[in-house]
C-alpha cells in the first residue's frame, strides 16, 4: 500500500497562525489585511471581520501610519527596505483609541504569482513600563545623591514615585554617618490619606534604624534593594502595628548610593499584596 502524502497528517498553516501567541497579520502589497489571527484580535480589540479588507494603517497612529506605507512602497520598488525581517518598535492603535507600544516584524512571502507580507506583532507594554521604572529610579538616585538642595527636591521626587509607580506612601531615609543610624528625612502620600497614615508617618519620624534593623537597616546592611511581601507579619519590621492600622501590606526599598557609599534610601509601601518582578529588585546605580 502506498504511503499517504505527508501533508494529510500535518497541521495546516492556518491552524499554526491561529494558535500562535503573537499577533499575526497577513497583508497584500497595498497593505490590505488578508488574515487577522485571534492573538491580533486580543491585542487590538478588533474582530477579524472588522479589519480584513481594510488597510493595516487602521491599527497605527501617525506618524507610524504613513511610515509603514512608505516602507511597503520602498520594498516593492527596489526590494531594499531595512524594515523587512527586522524587529522594530512602533506605537499601535487599539479600537478604543488606546495607544500601546509594540514590537513588529514583516516578512514577504509569495503565494503563486502574488506577493504578501506576514506581519508579526508583540505587545511590549510591560517591558516598556519596566524600562521606564528603572529609568525613573535611576534618575531619582542621581537627584538625591548629587543635589545640594535636598529639602526642595525631596517632596516632589517622593510624590513622583508614588503617582508614577502606584505606591500609597513613600519615605526618604538619610544616613547620619556620625551616629551610624538611618533617620526619616521626608515622606509623601496623598492628602486624602492624611489621617489614615498619620500614626505610621509619626512613628517613622520618631524611630531610627541601625544596620540590619527593619527594612531600612536591611537595605543598608546588604547595599541592595529589598522586598517585604507582608510587613505586618515580618518579624524584623518594628513599625508593623502601625502598618496594620494603616492598612499597608507590601514594602519595598532601594539604596541611594554616591561614590559607592550609601547616603540614604527610598522606602515605599502599598495596601496591595505586590509580588516582586524583574523591574524592582535592582541595585541603584552610583550618582
Amino acid at each position: 500500500m502506498p504511503e499517504e502524502p505527508f501533508y494529510r497528517n500535518t497541521v495546516s498553516p492556518e491552524a499554526v497562525v491561529n494558535s500562535t501567541v503573537e499577533g499575526v497579520i497577513v497583508i497584500d502589497k497595498t497593505g490590505i489585511v488578508q488574515t487577522f489571527n485571534p492573538a491580533a484580535e486580543s491585542l487590538f480589540d478588533f474582530q477579524a471581520n472588522e479589519v480584513i479588507g481594510k488597510n493595516i494603517s487602521l491599527l497605527m497612529p501617525e506618524p507610524n501610519r504613513s511610515e509603514y506605507d512608505n516602507y511597503l512602497k520602498s520594498y516593492l520598488q527596489n526590494r531594499n527596505s531595512d524594515f523587512m525581517g527586522v524587529l522594530r518598535e512602533l506605537t499601535a492603535l487599539r479600537k478604543d483609541g488606546f495607544l500601546f507600544p509594540i514590537e513588529i516584524a514583516a516578512n514577504p512571502i509569495n503565494l503563486g504569482t502574488k506577493r504578501f507580507f506576514v506581519v508579526t506583532i508583540r505587545d511590549i507594554s510591560e517591558r516598556k513600563e519596566a524600562e521606564a521604572r528603572r529609568d525613573l529610579l535611576h534618575n531619582i538616585t542621581k537627584i538625591f545623591s548629587t543635589s545640594d538642595d535636598l529639602e526642595k527636591v525631596c517632596p516632589k521626587v517622593l510624590q513622583t514615585i508614588c503617582e508614577f509607580m502606584g505606591w500609597d506612601i513613600t519615605f526618604c531615609w538619610v544616613l547620619d554617618k556620625d551616629k551610624q543610624i538611618l533617620q526619616c528625612y521626608e515622606s509623601w502620600h496623598s492628602s486624602e490619606n492624611k489621617e489614615r497614615f498619620k500614626e505610621f508617618v509619626e512613628k517613622s519620624y520618631e524611630i531610627f534604624f541601625e544596620k540590619g534593623k527593619g527594612l531600612p537597616g536591611r537595605i543598608w546592611k546588604n547595599g541592595e534593594s529589598h522586598w517585604i511581601h507582608n510587613v505586618v507579619k515580618d518579624s524584623n519590621f518594628p513599625r508593623s502595628p502601625f502598618a496594620l492600622k494603616a492598612g499597608l501590606m507590601s514594602g519595598f526599598g532601594f539604596p541611594i548610593v554616591n561614590s559607592n557609599e550609601l547616603v540614604g534610601l527610598i522606602e515605599v509601601f502599598s495596601e496591595k499584596t505586590i509580588q516582586p518582578t524583574e523591574e524592582y529588585p535592582f541595585n541603584a546605580a552610583n550618582g
